[in-house]
């Protein structure tokens, strides 16, 4: 081996050398507050604007069950009645009949107490209702706080997909970077072409778009967690891995049973379905009648003599003899609603059993898939070692060394890919068993 032929080895040596050690080295992290998923969903829990509303709507539906128990207790009114000629006020504080009586001004002021004393439960069956409607806004909030829970771990995972495709795109341009300045070398040495060096400087401009797009993209998923967290404004930051990735899953049939017992969804509409039955006893018992005690008191002055205190206290029936359809329209109300909820139920179930199924064999698919992107990563870098040695020997192109480095590059991202899509099946899984809510408590 003439001298020349050694100085040209040493150079390729020094040359790949570098080219390996500018791959190995890693990408900056932007100087960006760091963030981890907890602290993501607490802060989803705590602004996200969901939330807030399905507060309201259970602090609604409680006012209402109060307003309904209110019945329970005595109605006590004041009263202010003004009569003048022949007319008077009774007992119940209503212009009496206009008989033979002096024509004078009279004031009477006073007070009626109107106590519901039974009705058939057709008040008891109302309260019942409206509470248990309350109680499922309570699931409800459940729900939604599962849902945002879901929401914002997608968003997270997404998030950090893109900010590790990032890494990828900067690795990738590094390295075809040092194959351009490689390949220039030796092109300015007479050992390559020109047209290597363009095919060099191509691959370089597309590593660099493909940058560009990642980066586009990072800060879009960044917007997406921000507004999944429920905050205004531009999201800045550096991701944590959580690192949930081999959790060992229950069978299918397991999971489905879990998910029917404990999702808060089903249990929200299960109450909904004993509020509407609850309703519709109420509303036949409107044909039942009500009895009711009243007492009123009060001073009555007139103009013409001194004032005087009474009392008085009757009983009240009231049968309700004809509405104009109103009960029989409330009664068919009632009872449609009672069956709509039954089926709501049951395409709910339905539909829950489907959300697990299709997380699960989801999964099960990624997990398959990791396994198979891990082996093509492995394959692939050993290839471009291969092609590396070979380049170094002048028995290699630049075309099967770049051929070789977009392998590595696309058998990572498939890695990248897979592996979060794994994270975030896990997460609707979660959500799918109503087992994700119960990681966080509502303090958190």
């Amino acid at each position: 081996m003439n001298a020349q032929t050694q100085r040209n080895r040493r150079f390729l040596t020094a040359a790949m050398l570098t080219l390996i050690l500018g791959t190995a080295s890693g990408a900056a992290w932007a100087d960006a507050p760091r963030l981890s998923l907890h602290d993501a969903i607490a802060s989803a829990l705590e602004h996200h604007p969901r939330l807030t509303q399905a507060r309201q709507r259970m602090l609604e539906a409680q006012a209402q069950t109060d307003q309904a128990t209110s019945v329970l207790f005595p109605q006590v009114r004041g009263v202010l009645n003004g009569t003048s000629g022949s007319a008077r006020s009774n007992t119940s504080f209503t212009s009496g009949a206009i008989i033979e009586n002096p024509n004078s001004n009279q004031v009477t002021v006073g007070a009626i107490v109107d106590q519901l004393i039974y009705d058939f439960g057709r008040t008891s069956h109302r309260i019942r209702a409206r509470t248990l409607t309350a109680e499922s806004r309570e699931h409800d909030l459940r729900a939604d706080r599962g849902f945002t829970i879901l929401k914002t771990e997608e968003a997270y995972y997404a998030a950090l997909n893109q900010s590790q495709l990032v890494t990828i795109a900067e690795q990738t341009v590094r390295e075809r970077s040092l194959i351009l300045r490689l390949i220039n070398l030796l092109s300015q040495r007479g050992k390559r072409s020109k047209i290597d060096a363009s095919l060099a400087a191509v691959e370089v401009k597309n590593a660099q778009f493909l940058e560009l797009q990642a980066r586009a993209d990072l800060k879009v998923a960044l917007e997406r967690l921000q507004n999944a967290m429920g905050l205004e404004g531009r999201g800045d930051y550096t991701l944590e891995d959580p690192g949930r990735f081999n959790e060992t899953l229950s069978t299918l049939d397991h999971l489905q049973e879990e998910a029917r017992s404990q999702r808060p969804e089903l249990e929200a509409v299960q109450m909904l379905l004993e509020s509407s039955q609850a309703a519709t006893i109420s509303a036949q018992r409107q044909t039942l009648p009500t009895l009711n005690v009243l007492g009123s008191t009060g001073q009555s002055a007139f103009s013409d003599r001194n004032g005087k205190w009474w009392y008085g206290a009757f009983g009240v029936v009231s049968i309700p003899l004809f509405t104009g359809g109103r009960i029989e329209s409330e009664i068919r109300e009632a009872q449609a609603i009672q069956l709509n909820t039954q089926a709501r139920l049951r395409e709910l179930i339905q539909e829950v059993e489907l959300q697990v199924a299709s997380a699960y064999h989801t999964h099960e698919a990624l997990i398959q898939k990791v396994d198979v992107a891990q082996e093509q990563v492995a394959t692939a870098r050993m290839a471009l070692d291969l092609a590396r040695e070979r380049l170094r020997l002048g028995l290699g192109s630049i075309v099967e060394l770049t051929q070789a480095e977009v392998a590595v590059t696309q058998a990572e991202t498939t890695l990248t890919v897979s592996r979060n899509g794994v994270l975030t099946a896990l997460a609707a899984l979660a959500y799918a068993t109503g087992s994700g809510v119960h990681r966080y408590t509502e303090k958190d």
